[in-house]
């Protein structure tokens, strides 16, 4: 019979070469999400994006598309999605801009009656209008 060490080393062979077998089946195929913006640029990311995308499988050995999806947001699917992420700004630490005279810049920050105001109109936006208010309502999105 073989020494502990002899076995643990045979063991821990064969479990390496499975792993090594595997995982070229695991990583055949990946998920690729391709929008254009406002100014009609093109992006490619790894995660959705808030608006209208493309979703592309890609197959990872031949840089093929597999398949491919248009999902389209509707306008009350990216109003909700901002006002999640407003909502996740609005009761973080550090300040928030606001843009008093429209040129897209901040002119100074919030005061605290106005980020409660905002959270308050963020929140009941999301009650009248989203399918998960509460997941939005609490801050862990």
């Amino acid at each position: 019979m073989a020494p502990l060490s002899l076995r643990l080393l045979a063991s821990s062979t064969a479990l390496l070469g499975l792993a090594v077998i595997c995982t070229p089946s695991l990583a055949q195929q990946q998920t690729v999400y391709q929008w254009k913006d406002a100014k009609g640029v093109t992006h490619y990311a790894d995660a959705p994006p808030a608006q209208t995308y493309k979703k592309r499988d890609i197959n990872a050995r031949s840089g093929t598309a597999i398949k491919v999806v248009e999902t389209k947001k509707s306008a009350n699917d990216v109003s909700c999605d901002k006002a999640r992420n407003n909502l996740a700004m609005l009761r973080g630490q550090g300040p928030v801009g606001i843009d008093n005279d429209g040129d897209g810049k901040a002119d100074g920050n919030m005061s605290v009656e106005q980020r409660t105001a905002n959270i308050e109109l963020n929140e009941a936006m999301l009650k009248a209008n989203c399918a998960s208010p509460a997941a939005a309502g609490n801050g862990n999105n």
